[in-house]
Order: C-alpha cells, then structure tokens, then sequence
C-alpha cells in the first residue's frame, strides 16, 4: 500500500511538471513579444511611435482567428485520443514558430514584408498555444483530488507568472544593460530551447484512459449542447485576461505616453508586481477553496469595475508611485479572480468534452476581449485624449464576467460534474 502511495504522488508529481512546463513557455512566449513592443514597432513599422506601437499591439489580436481555431483542432484531438498527444503536438508547433521569430529580418532589410512575416508567425504561434494552457491545466486537475483543485488551479496559474516574469526580468535586464537593440532576437531563440526541454519531458508523461467518449464526433454537435457554459467560460477567461494585459503589457507602454516615465521605469516595476503575483496567488487559491470559487470570483469582479475608471484616472498624475500603486491594486484583484478559474471553468463540462468547450471558450475569450484590450484601449485614449478612458473598456469586461459567473451559480453547474472527477 505504502509503495503504491509513493508511484501515485510522484505520477502526481511528474503530471504537474509535464502539464506545467508548456504554461510556462507559452507564457513567456506572449509576455516577451507584449513587452518587447515598444522595441519592435519602429523596426518593423515605418510610422510615428504612437501609430506604430498600435500597429504592433494590433498583431496581438490575430489570435481571435488563431486560437479558436487551434482550439478547435487540440480540442478534438484532446477529448477523441487523449490529452497526452495534443500537449505534445501544440508544444513542438510553439517552439519551431518562436524560434523561426528569432530569425526574422526587420523592415530595413525588407520593407513591408517583414511586418507580415512577423504577424503570421505570431499567427500560428497562437494556433498550437491555443492547445497548450488550457490542455495543461486539464491534465493536472483531472488527476487530482476534488478538494484540491483550487488550490492546483493557482499553483498552474503561477506558471503563467512564472513565464510571465521570466520574460519581463529578461527584458529589464536588457534594458539596463542596454543590450536589446541587438540582442533582442536571443530571447525569443531562448524560448524555443525550452519549448525543446518540454518536448523531451512530455516523452514519457502518463496519462490513465479514459473510458468516456466525447457527445459528438460534430464539433458543431458538441458546441450546441454546451452553448451557456461556452458563453460563460468566454466571459471569464476573457476578463482575467483582460486584467493582466492592463497590468503589464498596456501599462508598460501606455505609461510613457501619459507622463515622464521611462519605458525602462514601467518594465522594472512589471517585474516587481510580477513577483507579488507569483507569491499571492496560491494564498488566494487557498481562499477559493475555503469560501467557495464563485463567492471570490464575483466579489473581486465587483471590486474591479469599482476602481476600473477612478484608477485610470489617477494616472493623470504622473506618479511613478501612484502608478506602480493603481497597477497593484489591478493585479491584487486580478489575483483573486483568476486563482480559481481552471478549477470553475472545468466544472462547467463533463470530461468527455471538456477540452473542447474549454479550451474554446478560453481561445474566445482571451482573444476577443482579452488580447485587443491593449490595442483597443490605446485607441480609445487617443481618439478621446482622456486619460480614464481605458477603464470603461475594464469595467464592460468585468460587468460581463460578473453576469457569466453569476448565471452559472444560479444553475448549479458547479456541483453538476463535480461526482464526476472526484
């Protein structure tokens, strides 16, 4: 009994870590590309700062076509022949189309050619990711114990900071020492050298059969069976991402336009909240899982669209201090609500389709509302010259979000699978 005790925590183990590994890249992916913007615009677009940081924060909303398509595709392939093949399959995509990245030749060497290469490799960069953080966070909370799947939902969203904050300590770095002008092209070769590690570490990952099949080989079939839970996952995931590209990737280029500070200023404090981020989240996954996912969820939501507008509002300052404080308070927030959201969003659907819906519904929402939130938002800023204005596109999500979760309570949805993954 007590060796069989032993294989089963470190097949847990080894779960964690090969389900864990791709978050981390895929992350460190879309982190590194948001937070070299700034650096990348004028060398792949010949306009003025402002119109051509727009035009680089607007390659990052091609995933809307990307993701969802890639989701629809791991998807299927994770619910008909297992989670196993489609991490595998999504990781070896990410890391050939991040390192092709590394390669790219700037506008000067082929005019507007190289914009298009750019934006077509992020392209499929998102189609194979789109398998990757959902499928992920699947494997490992399928594995675990009901009692214990909030708590596992924050520590795999620590994985997301993980990637998160290694890119943006890279980059600081970079700034400091004044090498990313150059040098910029190594950091993305570097992700695709651990995209690598976690091909070789997914060889040997294990995975229990299921005898479950998915309703319908018609992914059309599935999508009308479950459209309220796709709705709703949309909805959530689409605000939780929205919070962190305010927090990060928006600020860090949207603060020099506004005020004196330095890109290099706002990319070193991204990297301190990063870190409060990484230490926080699993005390509000221990939070959810005392009083209940959608209690946390919704009540940080309603804090949220609170403070949404009279945060923005006060970066008119010109603080660096009253900045880096209306940033924690964002990411605080966000902390709170995203912690728990691979566990609630998994509830939503029985396993046999969930990768699916799931991962559709996260592609959806993280690429309709999420991702266009930093391009969108600097948009509205300039076409209003207000400075407050990015926080009604923050408070539309999060009244969205707050309704989504809501509705599905009312229903009882989250106890409805519950028995089944216990």
């Amino acid at each position: 009994m007590q060796s069989s005790t032993i294989a089963e925590l470190r097949s847990s183990r080894k779960a964690m870590l090969t389900g864990m590994i791709g978050n981390i890249f895929e992350h460190y992916d879309g982190a590194l590309f948001g937070l070299l913007a700034p650096l990348l615009a004028p060398l792949f677009f010949p306009d003025d700062p402002t119109t051509a940081l727009i035009k680089t924060y607007a390659i990052l909303p091609l995933g809307i076509i990307a993701k969802p398509l890639g989701a629809i595709c791991f998807g299927k392939i994770g619910d008909f022949w297992g989670r196993k093949r489609s991490l595998s399959m999504s990781l070896s995509g990410m890391a050939i189309s991040t390192c092709l990245i590394g390669f790219l030749p700037t506008y000067n060497s082929i005019g507007y050619l190289a914009p298009l290469l750019l934006a077509f490799l992020r392209f499929f960069q998102s189609f194979f990711a789109a398998g990757e953080v959902v499928g992920g966070a699947i494997f490992v909370l399928e594995q675990s114990k009901q009692k214990e799947k909030s708590f596992l939902s924050s520590l795999y969203d620590c994985t997301n900071i993980l990637g998160i904050l290694l890119a943006s300590v890279i980059v600081t770095l970079g700034y400091h020492f004044e090498v990313l002008e150059t040098g910029w092209r190594y950091l993305f070769l570097l992700g695709s050298i651990c995209g690598c590690v976690g091909i070789y570490l997914r060889r040997s990952m294990e995975e229990e059969p299921s005898d479950e099949r998915p309703d319908a080989k018609n992914v059309l079939q599935v999508l009308f069976k479950y459209p309220k839970e796709l709705l709703a996952i949309i909805a959530v995931s689409g605000l939780s991402y929205t919070i962190y590209s305010m927090s990060t990737t928006f600020m860090n280029g949207f603060l020099p336009l506004i005020s004196s500070i330095s890109k290099k200023e706002a990319v070193g404090i991204n990297s301190y909240l990063l870190l409060l981020d990484l230490m926080l989240l699993p005390v509000a996954g221990y939070i959810s899982s005392k009083y209940g996912k959608e209690y946390i969820m919704s009540r940080s939501a309603i804090c949220l669209g609170l403070v949404a507008i009279p945060g923005f509002a006060l970066l008119s300052t010109g603080s660096l201090i009253i900045s880096s404080i209306v940033r924690t308070v964002f990411v605080i927030l966000g902390i709170l609500f995203a912690a728990p959201f691979y566990s609630w969003s998994i509830e939503q659907v029985p396993a046999k389709s969930r990768f699916l819906i799931v991962a559709l519904g996260y592609a959806l929402g993280s690429q309709i509302i999420g991702s266009p939130s930093a391009s969108l938002s600097l948009w509205l800023y300039k076409v209003t010259n207000v400075i407050y204005a990015p926080g009604f596109y923050l408070l539309g999500t999060t009244i969205f979000a707050f309704i989504a979760i809501k509705a599905m309570q009312r229903r009882g949805v989250p106890s409805k699978f519950q028995a089944v993954d216990a």
